[in-house]
């Protein structure tokens, strides 16, 4: 599952579905603190955005 933290800012969705799902973030702050709520809300990766869909290989 991929949420944009523009839609869930304070990872209050992507806490409740990462116990569910292996949720990927996508935003556009990738500092260290940024990846570190990431990290503790249960993300399973982070992505800066916009996404390059070249390197995803879609």
């Amino acid at each position: 599952m991929i949420i944009s933290r523009t839609v869930d800012p304070h990872l209050r969705l992507v806490q409740m579905l990462s116990a569910y799902h292996s949720v990927i973030l996508t935003s556009k702050d990738q500092g260290f603190e940024a990846n570190l709520d990431a990290i503790r809300a249960g993300v399973r990766a982070s992505l800066a955005s916009p996404l390059d869909m070249v390197e995803l290989d879609v």
